[in-house]
């Protein structure tokens, strides 16, 4: 189960470091700090040693100056905005807004009535800011239901100006009529940006979701804090001034939502809120109605061993309530989190309907629920679903210890890194996806490997044509020609038919010679003769002491004729003869002037499975070889029989070393 964890302190306390980071310079965060600091301290100073009958006004006073100082830096903020569209019509009211508040907070020590402070306080929170607000992020209300919610707030504001004399009800006095008309208002705006939210844009919704963060965790923590307080008779200051500052996250939500959405993944920071709150909350709740309970039964309060017990008991249930206190509201505000079974379950239907890649990629975005998915190959893009740019996250496909490939996935632009749901879902169907990788690879590999063995096939056997039709067909035409001629001649002049058959017998060695060159050419007679290693020391022969080779065999099959697979058996001696060519030709003797030694070995390797041909000499190699057509010609002939080679120099000298599979389909 995944999702935003419950927020600890020291993770509130980053996020806080790095919105302030990304929100303020240097040099402004610690001024903005400092004024902060001392701001505090005068509030709680002052709300201290304010005379009781002072007590209230001063609190009025010092709200309305935090508050109008706050909603002034989010016009400049909305002038910094980054989200496109911020303007004037935005820029002013917020400003209108913060002057207001700023001239109400000076009505109380010019000696006004706390009615003409709150009569002026109304008209900058619900007259001036909320129609600021509704086409919030963008400058101005859009479209025709912006402007109809814009003049809908202007009237409910307008209303509670004086909604007394409006709506002439005995039993409501003006602060309970203006505060239904207050949640009127905070409601309609709500609406209105839910409307918006569904219809906007991705970095529309999340510079949005940043002001329903502020107002509604601001409302729940002034909630508790008013709780707290009268539960725990907590002197008034230390619970003003909390909530003072706490009502000073409304602006800083509007501010953060202007300047830097992104900063942060705020749907987690309200997934963590809300479980933090409500994991909170019901523990209080079963702690307390448990001992509520007990002494309702008992008659007497709960003894200490009970209080313990019950205490056990939620600590030992909070960890499986916590998981599902956090699913279920991940469900509720964002659509819940990612299944793993139902994407395991698209993935494996897609696998086995043996279908493309493009088909994996979209089942896996769909049960992701990302913007983009991307499947490449060496880099290269395989494969890919959907659209979007910004953070990813790349997932290695690993088959066998091999490096098949790459998942991407690309993070909607809501979040800064993928829920654990999420990773978890890429971890468990990494090893499945990077098999089917591979098995399309290898049938990538076996299709090319067929198109190479019918070209290698239909290119000897144009080869075979030419060397009949233009070598060994005109030397026995020749032959034929000669003994009718010779015939003919046999009783007229026998030293002109002697002649013609001396010829004959030249023509005739020819052709065998050729007959034998053609059948080299397909296949060495002595690995019919004396086997794959046998072959090979009649081979090193040739070189008659210029060069010193030895042959070690440790496979017996080597060593007898036809006891390997012919083609494995003629791809060794290709390989072994054109790795001993290399070397004679390309290796440098040693600087004490020794005859170059070449050792060729045939071994069975692995499980038994692989036949193992080396060259290996002793000269020495002045830098990295250079593919030419001899390593290119036994690399090429170790892929037709789903072999490998390596090659190239050593600290002992050069080498080439071809694993060639005894098992051929």
């Amino acid at each position: 189960m995944t999702g935003a964890t419950a927020a600890s302190p020291s993770h509130s306390v980053n996020v806080i470091a790095a919105v302030t980071r990304r929100l303020v310079p240097k040099h402004g965060a610690r001024w903005a700090a400092g004024a902060l600091a001392v701001l505090a301290a005068l509030a709680v100073v002052g709300l201290w040693w304010a005379p009781e009958t002072k007590a209230g006004t001063t609190l009025w006073q010092v709200a309305a100056l935090t508050q109008g100082l706050a909603w002034c830096g989010v016009a400049e903020a909305a002038r910094r905005s980054s989200v496109p569209g911020a303007g004037p019509w935005m820029r002013s009211l917020l400003l209108a807004t913060g002057f207001c508040l700023l001239g109400a907070s000076w009505l109380l020590p010019a000696g006004s009535t706390l009615s003409r402070f709150s009569d002026v306080a109304w008209i900058a929170l619900a007259v001036l800011l909320p129609p600021a607000l509704v086409g919030y992020p963008h400058a101005r209300p859009a479209t025709r239901v912006d402007r109809l919610t814009a003049g809908l707030l202007l009237v409910l504001g307008l209303i509670g100006v004086n909604p007394t004399d409006l709506f002439r009800s005995p039993t409501l006095d003006t602060g309970s009529l203006r505060g239904m008309l207050g949640i009127t208002s905070v409601a309609v705006l709500f609406a209105a940006w839910w409307w918006r939210g569904e219809h906007a844009e991705a970095k529309t919704r999340v510079a949005m979701l940043w002001p329903v963060l502020g107002t509604f965790g601001a409302g729940l923590l002034l909630g508790h804090l008013e709780f707290a307080g009268v539960a725990a008779s907590l002197p008034e200051p230390l619970v003003v001034v909390p909530g003072l500052v706490l009502g000073l996250l409304v602006p800083a939500s509007v501010a953060v939502g202007l300047l830097a959405p992104g900063v942060y993944d705020v749907r987690r920071l309200i997934s963590g809120f809300t479980v933090s709150v409500v994991m909170v909350d019901l523990t209080i709740g079963v702690v307390a109605g448990s001992l509520a309970g007990f002494a309702l039964v008992a008659g007497a309060p709960a003894p200490k061993g009970v209080a313990a017990l019950v205490a056990t008991a939620c600590a030992v249930a909070f960890g499986p309530v916590l998981v599902r206190v956090r699913r279920t509201i991940e469900e509720v505000l964002f659509g819940g989190s990612t299944d793993p079974l139902d994407a395991m379950s698209r993935l494996g239907a897609e696998l086995g309907a043996d279908s493309s890649p493009d088909a994996w990629v979209a089942a896996l975005r769909s049960a992701l629920v990302v913007p983009r998915v991307e499947l490449r190959v060496a880099g290269a893009l395989l494969a890919a679903a959907g659209d979007g740019t910004g953070v990813s996250r790349t997932t290695a496909l690993r088959a066998g210890g091999e490096h098949v490939g790459d998942l991407i996935v690309t993070l909607p632009n809501s979040a800064s890194r993928l829920p654990r749901s999420t990773r978890a879902v890429l971890d468990l169907v990494a090893a499945p996806l990077a098999r089917a990788l591979q098995a399309v690879r290898l049938a990538d590999e076996l299709h090319a490997s067929r198109g190479r063995v019918v070209q290698a096939r239909e290119e000897e056997r144009r080869r075979l044509r030419r060397d009949l039709h233009d070598g060994l067909g005109p030397l026995l035409t020749g032959v034929a020609y000669t003994a009718d001629a010779a015939a003919n001649l046999l009783l007229s002049d026998t030293d002109r038919a002697t002649a013609l058959l001396g010829q004959l017998r030249g023509d005739t060695t020819d052709a065998i010679a050729e007959i034998r060159r053609i059948v080299q050419g397909l296949r060495p007679p002595a690995l019919d003769e004396v086997g794959l290693a046998g072959a090979l020391r009649q081979h090193a022969l040739r070189y008659d002491g210029a060069v010193q080779v030895d042959v070690h065999c440790s496979e017996p099959a080597a060593d007898s004729p036809g006891r390997l697979p012919a083609a494995v058996e003629v791809v060794a001696y290709r390989v072994a003869v054109e790795g001993l060519t290399n070397a004679v030709r390309h290796a440098c003797p040693r600087a004490d002037g020794s005859v170059l030694h070449v050792t060729i070995g045939i071994a069975r390797a692995g499980a038994g499975d692989e036949l193992v041909v080396t060259v290996q000499d002793d000269g020495v190699t002045p830098g990295p070889w250079t593919a030419g057509t001899g390593l290119a010609s036994i690399k090429a002939r170790c892929d037709e029989v789903g072999g490998g080679a390596v090659t190239g120099p050593t600290a002992d000298g050069g080498r080439v070393e071809a694993r060639l599979p005894l098992r051929l389909a």
